[in-house]
């Protein structure tokens, strides 16, 4: 029986797709060097730092991860996994152009949850572009940062992204 033409057509795309290459490859990264065509990029990093962030998560953190993070001799612990991160991207350079990884015209901010009757979350640093001064100011905080500025347990995480959604201007009044 002759094949039904709709379905050589399909087949044939299927082939097509499945042979010819790919030649866009998107790159991931463009959030961070700021080289989207929709803007600049703002990112509000969400620091979990629940009650328990000060518990161990690692038996071989990086050698040099109390010392440079200061990490309050907890070089295993979630906060301190956190803090040693965000650190070393925000100081990471190109090998060979010594251009940071994270670009000047990338503006990064960070939330934390609150404790107490703040279920939701409060900005730690507003969102700033990274250029030299903002960079060091960032990398400041994070490395001051002490363990015990940890927010309640079972905060809730909608309640987050309600305030980081009306913090870049949308909504107002009360996700309920």
């Amino acid at each position: 029986t002759p094949m039904n033409p709709i379905r050589s057509i399909l087949a044939a795309t299927l082939t097509v797709l499945l042979v010819v290459p790919n030649p866009a490859h998107p790159e991931d990264i463009d959030i961070y060097t700021g080289s989207s065509s929709g803007g600049e990029a703002n990112l509000l990093i969400v620091l979990d730092n629940q009650s328990n962030w000060d518990a161990a998560m690692d038996s071989n953190p990086p050698a040099d991860a109390d010392s440079y993070a200061n990490c309050g001799g907890k070089p295993g612990s979630y906060f301190c996994a956190q803090k040693y991160a965000l650190m070393k991207l925000l100081e990471k350079t190109d090998p060979i152009t010594g251009a940071y990884f994270v670009g000047p015209n990338v503006g990064i901010g960070l939330m934390m949850y609150g404790n107490g009757n703040n279920k939701g979350g409060y900005i730690r640093f507003g969102v700033r572009k990274m250029n030299a001064g903002n960079r060091a100011a960032l990398i400041k905080l994070l490395k001051n940062m002490p363990v015990d500025d940890k927010g309640s347990s079972n905060q809730d995480y909608g309640w987050m992204m309600w305030e980081a959604f009306k913090y870049f201007g949308g909504g107002t009044g009360s996700p309920l």
